[in-house]
C-alpha cells in the first residue's frame, strides 16, 4: 500500500509539530530550572544583603522593611507553587504523549527526549 504525497506531508507536519512541542517543553523546563536556581541563590545567600541595601537606598522604616520581607516571602511561595504546577503540566503532557505511542515508538521517544535534555542542559562541569 502506498501513501499519497498529501499523507506524507501530513505525517511530516505532525512530526515537526511534535518535535517542536517536546523541544519547547524541555527548553521551558531548562529556562525555568536555571531561573529558579538563580532565585534560590539570591534568596538563600544574599537576600539579607539585598534587603539591607534597598532599606538604605530607599530609607525604609523598620515597619516597611518587615512588610517588604513579608511580600517577598509571599512571592517566593507563589513562585514555588507555580514551579510545581508547571512541573506537573510537563509530566502530564509527557505521559499523554507516551500513551498514544506504540511500543516500538516509546523507546525512540525516550531516546529523543534524553538527547534533547542533554542538548539543552549544561554539563555539571560547566556550572
Amino acid at each position: 500500500m502506498t501513501m499519497s504525497p498529501r499523507a506524507y506531508s501530513r505525517i511530516f507536519a505532525l512530526l515537526v509539530f511534535g518535535c517542536g512541542t517536546i523541544t519547547g517543553m524541555l527548553a521551558d523546563h531548562y529556562w525555568e530550572a536555571r531561573s529558579v536556581r538563580a532565585a534560590i541563590t539570591v534568596t538563600n545567600e544574599s537576600r539579607p544583603h539585598v534587603i539591607e541595601k534597598v532599606r538604605q537606598e530607599l530609607n525604609l522604616t523598620d515597619q516597611q522593611t518587615k512588610e517588604m520581607e513579608a511580600i517577598l516571602d509571599d512571592a517566593s511561595r507563589d513562585f514555588d507553587s507555580l514551579h510545581m504546577q508547571a512541573h506537573e503540566v510537563r509530566r502530564q503532557t509527557m505521559d499523554r504523549i507516551r500513551a498514544i505511542l506504540t511500543e516500538d515508538q516509546k523507546p525512540k521517544f525516550e531516546a529523543a527526549v534524553t538527547k534533547l535534555q542533554r542538548t539543552i542542559t549544561p554539563s555539571s562541569s560547566a556550572q
